[in-house]
């Protein structure tokens, strides 16, 4: 009998002991900054917001990692170069510790000062920490699978058993979109039965790639919408 109740006990002691998976959505009044902190206490920051004088966003998003009870980022992801979504980095970076630096591929909105100042900025940022990333890469956390789904407008390979997706009937693709925001890097968490899917700011058209005819993903139970 005492072992019979040791043996029900310990896998509920061990759930009881054991941290959640936390997912911050933190408000920088334009791009999404969400952090998420494992279970294994390993921080993922997906975008820093604008910079501003005040350093307002860098301010939120370390008020959020001060809830979460962590002093670094193991890695921040950039979804694309736009303002509100990677202006606020350098104050980021002068404010907390970042191990890696997770991004797309080179800036395709070049062709304006602007564009190549804030590029030029989050390379200078970055340096030798940065990492790009193609679809079907994965970040290694402990006893989450954390992977890549679309890149740079290319998406992952499909899962042929997954079959047509009956909401793809009638659908209809958006032209193409060449900005930085059809470019968006996203990932899909998924812990046990759970999946969260992050998409940046990525355009209906390749929003269509990943779902239509077969989609490439399983089904979700949270969609950040991009």
């Amino acid at each position: 009998l005492v072992a019979l109740i040791t043996i029900i006990a310990f896998p509920t002691f061990l759930f009881a002991e054991r941290d959640p998976l936390l997912i911050y959505w933190i408000d920088v009044e334009g791009g999404a900054a969400t952090l998420v902190v494992t279970p294994m206490g390993q921080s993922v920051l997906t975008d820093s917001g604008w910079n501003t004088s005040d350093g307002r966003d860098a301010n939120r998003i370390a008020a959020a990692m001060q809830d979460a009870k962590i002093d670094r980022l193991d890695f921040l992801i950039t979804s694309h170069f736009h303002r509100d979504h990677v202006g606020g980095l350098t104050e980021l970076a002068n404010r907390v510790e970042i191990g890696q630096f997770i991004d797309h591929g080179d800036s395709v909105e070049q062709t304006n000062e602007p564009g190549t100042q804030l590029f030029e900025r989050y390379l200078d940022v970055a340096r030798t920490r940065r990492r790009v990333v193609t679809a079907g890469d994965r970040l290694r956390l402990s006893g989450i699978d954390f992977s890549f789904v679309v890149s740079h407008r290319a998406i992952k390979e499909r899962i042929a058993s997954m079959g047509e997706n009956p909401l793809c009937r009638g659908r209809i693709p958006s032209p193409a979109d060449l900005s930085e925001n059809g470019h968006s890097l996203g990932y899909l968490l998924s812990l046990g039965g759970f999946q969260f899917l992050n998409l940046g700011d990525l355009t209906t058209d390749v929003q269509h790639s990943l779902a239509c005819p077969g989609s490439t993903l399983p089904p979700v139970d949270i969609l950040q919408v991009p």
